[in-house]
């Protein structure tokens, strides 16, 4: 399979210190290359030119590992893709007010995404 990985292009990937994205992201490429997958790793914060090369590239598999992107990507990027977020209350709308609210137009964004 032919797969992207998006990271939030605020760190290094591969990862030069502690981390837990990055290095998640990391050893998600090197095991998937181990069972013969080509991996392509966006590592950046810039989506136009990730979507850009994500919507110009056959993949068989496109992840999204930074919920921030959510609404963003879901308006670029014109194929189907996996998104991981590192809170879990997706359904529980009383969690989205955690940190004043911030988090709530992020899981807006991921609800909306694909309908």
């Amino acid at each position: 399979m032919k797969i992207a990985i998006i990271g939030p292009g605020i760190m290094s990937i591969p990862p030069n210190g502690w981390g837990s994205v990055e290095t998640i992201i990391w050893k998600h490429k090197l095991e998937l290359e181990k069972r013969n997958h080509q991996v392509t790793i966006y590592n950046t914060k810039n989506l136009d030119e990730v979507a850009s090369s994500v919507n110009n590239t056959h993949f068989d598999f496109i992840h999204c590992h930074y919920d921030a992107f959510a609404d963003e990507l879901c308006r670029k990027i014109h194929k189907p893709f996996c998104l991981t977020s590192h809170w879990g209350e997706i359904k529980e709308q009383a969690a989205w007010d955690v940190h004043g609210g911030w988090w709530n137009p992020i899981f807006q964004g991921m609800l909306k995404c694909r309908g």
